[in-house]
């Protein structure tokens, strides 16, 4: 668990202040299969989440919209310490949409 904790907290590093989008998704990806294994948690909602974001930042927008309802999932149901990652992924489930309806929102 330990390890997947440092895993997504490296590839936030790579994805927000490096810019640095598919290292930040390799170290993202990595802490989710870690996590997978010990059923629904808020560093699974985290997981889900963050790769979510990262995908947005590399116009992955439809692949985004399922990791962030994935985390949705996890977070809706899952009580008030889950409250902030819901947010998070609703704002960025909103962006994702966006993109979606207005292409020219695209970075590419």
């Amino acid at each position: 668990m330990d390890k997947a904790v440092i895993d997504l907290a490296v590839g936030s590093l790579y994805t927000n202040v490096k810019g640095n989008f598919k290292e930040g998704f390799i170290k993202c990806s990595a802490a989710l299969r870690i996590l997978l294994r010990g059923g629904k948690s808020l560093q699974l909602a985290t997981a889900y989440q963050r790769i979510g974001y990262n995908l947005l930042h590399q116009d992955e927008n439809e692949e985004a919209i399922n990791n962030f309802k994935k985390s949705l999932a996890i977070s809706s149901v899952s009580g008030k310490q889950f409250n902030l990652i819901a947010i998070q992924s609703l704002n960025s489930l909103g962006t994702a949409l966006a993109k979606l309806v207005c292409p020219a929102l695209n970075m590419k």
